[in-house]
């Protein structure tokens, strides 16, 4: 990382850290506490990227570690969720130990941990007493990014692209402390002394380097059929979350007939879930193209609903 650049993140860190010490404010304005994540997400990739060598074998296998150490724990969490609310098809498909993901190749392991991220996304307003939150989801998203990027055969973004990222957060965290000036004067100045102090850089979005094709739209189209039947399913969800992000970006439907259709995505990688009450959800990761329309034709398994079996009682006649 050129001295700049390292100049402007440790400013970063500074701001990160007077966010983090006023929660009793941050959590009363609005999506500040989503933003900070993202911001701290972004951090984290800035600083794992910058000091770690990405061609390194041992750095890949550390990585790798993390991200099994992770999955089985989560795995763990929500296993006690399934359990306590008796749900046997969650039980079975969210069970993972370090063994059998440490002999999974690295693009395996990176669907088996998006598999439960987007398990744990559906569930998460219930899992808050399980230690599952917002918070270890921004966590879990990181490690699997940094996993992805081992992989040789991805593009990923550069060090001044996250960059970039951070910068269109801490733009949107600016106009959000400025929106309660009034109601919190003392905050709003320790914000404002911390950039002027450090002379961190508001950047206006139309100001900013854009990443790769960032206003350039592509098209996604396709079909889900289910796989036992072949017929079309209508009203499956899909959701398009923007690589480095976990909001999604977009959300549509399918039609009766079972096919979807959108021209006005964004070019760029999304990771793709596809969802659907009676089916088991599916989720990958695609490339939106100018020249190119990205087609997703797909099939879903039914999730059947199993019911857990009552103890049985076992009496035993006297001999």
């Amino acid at each position: 990382m050129n001295p700049d650049l390292q100049k402007k993140l440790e400013k970063y860190e500074m701001l990160q850290q007077l966010l983090h010490s006023r929660p009793e404010i941050t959590s009363r304005v609005t999506q500040m506490t989503y933003l900070i994540f993202e911001f701290d997400n972004a951090i984290a990739l800035i600083n794992e990227i910058s000091y770690k060598n990405i061609a390194s074998i041992a750095y890949k296998q550390s990585i790798k570690s993390r991200l099994i150490s992770m999955t089985v724990d989560y795995s763990q969490k929500i296993q006690s969720y399934a359990i306590d609310q008796q749900k046997v098809f969650l039980q079975s498909t969210t069970l993972f130990s370090v063994d059998a993901l440490d002999k999974l190749p690295t693009n395996e392991l990176l669907k088996a941990s998006n598999q439960l991220y987007n398990i744990i996304d559906i569930h998460l307003k219930d899992l808050d007493t399980f230690s599952l939150n917002q918070e270890t989801q921004v966590q879990y998203k990181t490690a699997i990014l940094l996993c992805e990027k081992t992989l040789d055969n991805v593009s990923s973004f550069s060090v001044e692209d996250y960059f970039t990222v951070a910068d269109r957060i801490l733009y949107k965290i600016e106009k959000r402390v400025k929106d309660v000036r009034i109601e919190e004067p003392e905050f709003h100045l320790e914000f404002r002394k911390v950039i002027k102090l450090h002379q961190i850089p508001i950047v206006r979005p139309q100001r900013l380097r854009p990443l790769a094709n960032t206003l350039v739209k592509g098209c996604v189209k396709g079909n889900v059929y289910d796989t036992e039947t072949g017929k079309a399913i209508p009203e499956a969800r899909i959701t398009f979350k923007k690589f480095a992000h976990l909001t999604p970006v977009l959300e549509i439907n399918t039609l009766r007939d079972g096919s979807f259709n959108n021209k006005w995505l964004q070019v760029g990688k999304y990771d793709v879930t596809i969802s659907h009450a009676n089916y088991r959800t599916q989720t990958f990761s695609v490339m939106v193209t100018k020249d190119k329309d990205c087609v997703i034709t797909t099939s879903l398994k039914k999730a059947y609903n199993d019911v857990i079996p009552q103890k049985q009682e076992v009496i035993r006649l006297p001999e």
